[in-house]
């Protein structure tokens, strides 16, 4: 783990960003609630706020930080669900990995609530915008 004790503390903030593809009828069926399910897309939202809020019991040498904020964005266009995350904090270290961890997270949520209609399912890996 890094000492970054002598550090001076500065907000920060990151994005990423994951897309799913699902076939069309699939994403009908989130979107107008006809699903077998329940809220399709509470569920990656929650998985997301914890694994980002988690991040140093998922990744070793993490520091356990307080994230002042977590930001959730899961659009629809086209045939995906577009999943954008950002978090932030004033610390005197980054929260890329909090980020990733919660962005990621929200995939499998979203898959497993979708499961009861046809057409399999892919993903994109979650990235750091700038």
């Amino acid at each position: 783990m890094v000492d970054v004790a002598n550090k001076p503390k500065t907000a920060r903030k990151t994005r990423a960003e994951t897309r799913v593809r699902m076939a069309e009828q699939t994403l009908t069926l989130i979107e107008t609630g006809r699903h077998r399910k329940s809220d399709v897309i509470a569920v990656p939202r929650i998985a997301c706020i914890q694994a980002a809020k988690c991040c140093a019991a998922l990744f070793p040498s993490r520091h356990p930080l307080m994230l002042s904020g977590i930001d959730i964005s899961l659009d629809k266009p086209g045939s995906r669900v577009h999943i954008t995350t950002a978090c932030r904090l004033k610390r005197a270290t980054g929260v890329e990995m909090e980020t990733l961890a919660g962005a990621d997270s929200a995939i499998p949520g979203l898959f497993h609530r979708r499961r009861c209609a046809p057409a399999p399912g892919r993903q994109s890996p979650a990235s750091c915008l700038p």
